[in-house]
């Protein structure tokens, strides 16, 4: 059963939770007691903020964030439902200027450990204890907030921003919160398989963030390479959105004496694809900039389709910018090569629940009595692929099998 992504919201002041009773007009646990949640629409951190606005009357003003969970998956059987739960924590500087709407009928303030003994919706628990006690300082969270709401830049550049802000926090904090600090770099970005790769490599303690660093730049140069080596024989490729990796395997590989020329799909809402096409045209490569529903219609001018990845999924799929599993059934229509180049550093720890993230539905549009929807990424078998290529070359089973296996020792999940 696909899980509903939802947010649960904890605000606290002097040590207590804030829990409210939810009322008899919401549609579901009538009468328990809950943090502030609601349906993900948008981030989940954006999602967060606008249902404390909704259901507390709080404004940005009145609340800092301390904590960050990995998502909790809880099932109710009772229901037939599968919630993946996406945990947050908010300091609030004056409880009396809460303001409870509609959905509870009673809030109240109580110690952490008073909630075994009340009536709460299914996993409450387990939501709070991935975000408590509060921790962390002003600098880590507003530089953790700011790559969990990026919209802009891509997984890797994401994640060597949060890697940054990692060390930093290092420096000055106690070893018990450096690795709580680890494990909310991993939520804070759920849906990129880099996060809880290199969290769970840091609780492994097999390495240092410095040497993450360094090692996930040298791994998207070593995956183009390989890459630039697999599409030496085409001619013209067809790509969508936006990939470092992708990026610097077509500029390899349009150095060479043989014609190259690029078809790239604009990626809507955030038109990631015009940007990689502008930078590749000032590269000096012949490139063609088509909308998303063109695919179709130009990949009988391609001979090979090349694309990015955000994560490479516990089950054998390839997750990336939504359009790339149409991308690869047209490659298979056309009978043409179909390739991925990503990095080892974006395989997921298995037990993870990695989520499928979904943005404000305003980048849509916004028509009245029409819902919008704007789901980020896909998923595609590895099956679907020629060949995914990584820094270690083209990806097999064996290696995915090892590498899972010294991921799976850190326990990264809830």
């Amino acid at each position: 059963m696909k899980p509903t992504s939802v947010v649960t919201v904890f605000l606290t002041h002097s040590g207590k939770v804030m829990l409210a009773r939810r009322s008899a007009h919401v549609g579901t646990y009538k009468g328990a007691w809950a943090g502030v949640s609601g349906y993900i629409e948008r981030l989940p951190l954006e999602q967060a903020i606008v249902e404390i606005r909704e259901e507390t009357g709080l404004s940005e003003s009145d609340i800092e964030l301390r904590g960050i969970g990995i998502p909790v998956v809880v099932e109710d059987t009772a229901l037939n439902a599968k919630w993946m739960v996406h945990p947050f924590l908010f300091e609030v500087t004056d409880p009396a200027r809460v303001q409870a709407d509609w959905e509870a009928e009673e809030i109240r303030w109580v110690e952490p450990a008073e909630l075994q003994s009340l009536p709460t919706v299914p996993g409450l628990d387990r939501a709070l204890s991935s975000v408590w006690p509060p921790f962390g300082d002003s600098d880590f969270w507003t530089r953790l907030r700011a790559v969990a709401t990026d919209t802009t830049n891509g997984a890797t550049t994401l994640a060597l921003t949060a890697l940054n802000a990692l060390i930093d926090f290092r420096h000055r904090c106690p070893s018990p919160e450096f690795e709580r600090a680890i494990k909310a770099l991993a939520a804070c970005r759920p849906s990129m398989g880099v996060f809880p790769h290199l969290a769970a490599r840091l609780l492994l303690g097999d390495t240092s963030a410095e040497a993450l660093m360094l090692e996930l730049k040298n791994a998207v140069s070593e995956s183009a390479r390989h890459a630039a080596e697999a599409i030496a024989g085409y001619h013209s490729i067809l790509t969508i959105s936006y990939s470092s990796a992708v990026k610097e395997a077509l500029i390899m590989r349009a150095a060479t004496e043989a014609p190259l020329s690029v078809i790239v799909a604009e990626s809507r809402p955030g038109l990631e694809g015009f940007t990689l096409a502008k930078e590749l045209a000032a590269a000096g490569i012949n490139v063609t900039l088509i909308t998303d529903a063109e695919i179709g219609l130009f990949v009988e001018d391609s001979d090979c389709i090349l694309v990015g990845c955000d994560a490479v999924t516990e089950d054998d799929m390839i997750q990336n910018k939504a359009g790339t599993s149409l991308a690869a059934l047209a490659a298979w229509s056309a009978g043409i090569a179909c390739l991925a180049v990503t990095q080892t550093h974006k395989i997921t720890p298995p037990g993870f629940p990695l989520a499928i993230e979904e943005q404000d539905p305003k980048a849509i549009g916004q028509v009245v009595g029409v819902k919008c929807r704007n789901l980020v990424f896909d998923r595609t078998p590895i099956s679907d692929f020629d060949a995914v290529y990584t820094e270690s070359g083209a990806l097999d089973s064996d290696r995915l099998t090892a590498i899972r296996s010294l991921l799976g020792a850190a326990k990264l999940s809830t």
